[in-house]
C-alpha cells in the first residue's frame, strides 16, 4: 500500500512524499526479540536529594550527558554516560529565569531548551553547566520539538476532534524554525477531523535522524537533521485490528473496538526501530530488524525474558530505559527480566538506574 503526504516550504508548492516502507503486524516469524541482544547491563546513578525523579517522561542522550526530563515535577536531572551527577534543571516559578511548566525539553551542541506553554517560550540553559542563558517568544504554539542541524528547530502541535485551531498558529503537524524561531518550512498539513487525543512525547531521535508520532496512529515519519524535508513515513499494517476510516479521530470508537494502533513514538537505532503498539489496554514493545525485514517479538510465556520499550537511544548503538525506583524494577523482575545483584537492588531503595541494551550488529 502506498500513502502520501505532503511537505511545504514557504515561497514553494506542495511537494509530494510516498511511504516507503510498510511492517505487515503481528509478526509472521516468532523469532523473539533476545535473538538480537547482545548484551543487557543496568547502569547506577549517583545518588543525589535533589536529583529525585517521580517519573521519566522524555529522555535524551546527547555526546557525553544524559538528560532525564520529569515533566510533573518540572524537573531535569543531567548525568555523564558513567551515571555520574552533572547537575539539576529546576526552576519553577514566575520570575526571571524560570519557568511555569516544563511541557518538552531538547538539547544541542551546546543548549538545553526548555518549552513552556504556560507562559509561551524557549527557555535556553547552558548544556554543560545549566545556567540560565536567555528565553526566547514564540509566534505559534507546541507542544514538543527537537533540535535540527545549523541551529533550526522543528516543533509539532495538534488540536483534538472538534476543536479548532488558532487564527494565527499554521494549519501543519510540523513547523521547522531558524535559530531565531522565525518558521521557515511547513510539513503535514493537518487532517480535518483532528486528533481524538493528545500525548506526551511526539518526537524521539538519535544523533542523525527526528522520529515523529501522532496520537493514535498506524505510521510514523522519520526526518534527517540535515535534510528534513527528506521525509521517510512507515506505516503499520495492522490487517483485520487497523483502525478504520470512520473511527479516525473518534477516541470511544477506537478503544472501544478491537483497534491496534502505536502508543509511544518509536525509537530509531541504527539498523532496529523499537515500537510500542496498543492492542485494547495491552502495550506490548515490537523490534523491527531494518536488514532482515523482519519483526521481532516478546515471548508470549509469563516470566520469560523481554526487553522493555526503550526511553531512548545513545550514539554507541544501546537502547536505554529509565529505572526511577525499586518497585518499577520488582515489576521488571516479576515479568521475567533478569534480577541484579544485592548492591545494585539497594542502591534502588533510594536511587534510579538505566537499562542498557546493545544490539547484535
Amino acid at each position: 500500500m502506498v500513502c502520501s503526504l505532503y511537505a511545504c516550504e514557504e515561497g514553494c508548492g506542495n511537494k509530494e512524499v510516498n511511504a516507503d516502507l510498510t511492517i505487515s503486524f503481528p509478526p509472521s516469524v516468532n523469532t523473539p526479540i533476545l535473538e538480537y541482544i547482545d548484551t543487557v547491563k543496568y547502569l547506577k546513578l549517583e545518588d543525589k536529594d535533589e536529583a529525585l525523579l517521580a517519573y521519566v517522561n522524555k529522555m535524551v542522550c546527547r555526546e557525553d550527558k544524559i538528560y532525564l526530563g520529569d515533566f510533573s515535577n518540572h524537573k531535569i536531572v543531567v548525568y555523564d554516560t558513567i551515571g555520574r551527577f552533572q547537575y539539576v534543571i529546576d526552576r519553577q516559578g514566575r520570575g526571571s529565569g524560570e519557568y511555569l511548566q516544563i511541557k518538552s525539553f531538547a538539547v544541542d551542541d551546546s543548549c538545553l531548551y526548555v518549552l513552556d506553554t504556560f507562559l509561551p517560550g524557549l527557555h535556553v540553559f547552558d548544556n554543560r553547566t545549566g545556567a540560565y542563558v536567555a528565553k526566547k517568544k514564540m509566534a505559534f504554539i507546541a507542544w514538543d520539538f527537537e533540535t535540527l542541524s545549523r541551529g533550526r528547530m522543528i516543533f509539532t502541535f495538534c488540536f483534538f476532534k472538534d476543536g479548532h485551531l488558532p487564527p494565527s498558529q499554521p494549519s501543519y503537524r510540523l513547523l521547522i524554525t531558524d535559530n531565531d524561531l522565525n518558521i521557515i518550512q511547513r510539513l503535514l498539513p493537518f487532517e480535518e477531523e483532528g486528533d481524538p487525543i493528545g500525548k506526551e512525547v511526539y518526537f524521539t531521535s538519535n544523533d542523525r535522524e527526528v522520529v515523529f508520532n501522532w496520537c493514535m496512529n498506524d505510521s510514523f515519519v522519520i526526518l534527517d537533521k540535515a535534510n528534513p524535508d527528506s521525509l521517510r513515513r512507515i506505516r503499520i499494517d495492522f490487517g483485520v485490528n487497523q483502525i478504520p476510516e470512520s473511527y479516525r479521530g473518534d477516541y470511544d470508537l477506537i478503544i472501544g473496538g478491537s483497534c491496534n494502533y502505536i502508543y509511544e513514538t518509536p525509537v530509531v537505532d541504527g539498523d532496529y526501530i523499537a515500537m510500542e503498539v496498543r492492542k485494547k489496554d495491552l502495550d506490548e514493545c515490537y523490534l523491527f530488524h531494518v536488514p532482515s525485514g523482519q519483526l521481532l517479538a516478546n515471548p508470549s510465556e509469563v516470566s520469560s525474558p523481554y526487553m522493555a520499550f526503550p526511553d531512548c537511544c545513545d550514539t554507541q548503538g544501546h537502547f536505554i530505559e529509565a529505572i526511577v525506583n525499586k518497585e518499577f524494577y520488582d515489576e521488571h523482575v516479576e515479568s521475567g527480566f533478569p534480577r541484579a545483584d544485592a548492591e545494585f537492588e539497594k542502591h534502588l531503595e533510594d536511587g534510579m538506574a538505566l537499562l542498557i541494551y546493545k544490539m547484535k550488529k
